[in-house]
């Protein structure tokens, strides 16, 4: 009877030990959540809302309910199946372990953050920057809300450029380029993608379904600014969507490409997975995998290698050669595959999107939306 009432409270410890250790976890999750998105939102300049916080919170409690459940299944079944009552036994499962969870957990982790990064929402607008404008919502084809500025130009006869930004990125962050092409006398035209800023959605699919944003962007820029040359101004993740949308829609008179990748796989075989030696590849065929599961879609299927020998408009690419995220050699590789004719400015020193602040960009903008042979 001792025996078993000595179990009983060794249960109830354990019991009450393992809820302990859950509570404090669930608090560990939704304090870090709520700094990464605050401190994301004050690097930015912006806001971040509540209800954000809100859908990031239950995020991250699922994926920790996940994380956990799977690392539980998986040192149960090693420890039945090789036992753990000899040294080399358990090295033997604590290694199987830990490779899977660089592999699998990881590679989880890495494909939630980038695609679903937080949404840090515009505290500042045009107006601050001594810029008129007006605000507007559009619906892309596939039923996103999508929030976007009109900013015209003092001659209204003038061309007009759609700029987009990068990853976890929104249209406030890039007021510089718009400030910058907007003096240089064209009306612009800058928006948050799915996922971002003010706009409508949770995921970011890499510049696949961002395609759909940039074509309601440059819908709305059609109306809004009739009888007008249409350019895109596009960096990183927005130039993806750019060159995937000018290819599958055909639009767009010309595009500025800065700083973009080839194919994620090539970006995250040479940035992120070249540091797990051999077993690079199959970390690679496990994000694919997450990706499918997030998107329904094979993110080898896509990427502007593939999308930017289908464009016939001219493209400035620009890449920085010191760009620690996407290696400037994706840039070459963009050149190789686009139609003849397409330029590539690499800029010496500068990091990502950093091309900017090279003294002769707003010239280079300039010579190639004015005079850089004739639109389409």
């Amino acid at each position: 009877m001792k025996s078993s009432k000595n179990n009983s409270q060794n249960n109830s410890l354990r019991s009450k030990d393992w809820k302990k250790a859950v509570v404090v976890a669930l608090c560990f999750v939704l304090l870090f959540v709520a700094v990464r998105g605050f401190f994301v939102a004050y690097m930015l300049e912006g806001v971040y809302r509540w209800p954000s916080f809100l859908f990031d919170a239950l995020c991250g409690c699922c994926i920790f309910g996940i994380l956990q459940a799977g690392d539980h299944a998986l040192s149960t079944g090693l420890k039945r199946l090789f036992g753990d009552k000899q040294k080399l036994s358990r090295a033997f499962v604590a290694g199987i372990r830990l490779v899977t969870v660089i592999l699998v957990f990881g590679t989880f982790l890495l494909a939630t953050v980038q695609m679903h990064p937080p949404k840090i929402g515009c505290a500042k607008s045009p107006a601050d920057f001594g810029i008129e404008f007006t605000e507007h919502m559009v619906a892309t084809d596939d039923g996103i809300k999508i929030v976007l500025w009109a900013m015209p130009a003092d001659e209204s006869d003038r061309p007009v450029v759609v700029v987009t930004h990068g990853l976890g990125a929104n249209k406030q962050n890039f007021m510089f380029v718009s400030e910058l092409i907007h003096r240089l006398n064209y009306n612009v035209v800058a928006f948050d993608f799915r996922g971002h800023g003010d706009s409508g959605g949770h995921t970011c699919t890499l510049g696949v379904n961002e395609a759909a944003d940039v074509k309601a962007a440059y819908d709305f820029a059609v109306e809004r600014f009739p009888n007008r040359n249409i350019y895109a101004w596009s960096t990183s993740l927005g130039a993806a969507a750019a060159v995937r949308a000018a290819a599958e829609y055909k639009i767009f008179d010309k595009l500025i490409v800065d700083a973009t990748f080839a194919s994620v796989k090539d970006v995250a075989m040479e940035t992120k997975y070249c540091y797990l030696g051999p077993f690079d590849s199959t970390a690679w065929q496990i994000s694919r995998l997450w990706y499918r599961i997030f998107t329904g879609k094979d993110i080898e299927e896509f990427g502007p290698i593939n999308d930017i020998g289908k464009i016939e408009s001219p493209i400035l690419l620009i890449h920085g050669t010191h760009d620690p995220v996407i290696p400037h050699s994706e840039s070459d590789k963009l050149l190789a595959a686009a139609k003849q004719g397409t330029e590539l400015w690499k800029v010496v020193g500068a990091g990502h999107s950093g091309s900017f602040h090279h003294p002769d960009y707003s010239k280079r903008i300039v010579t190639f939306f004015d005079e850089a042979g004739e639109s389409n």
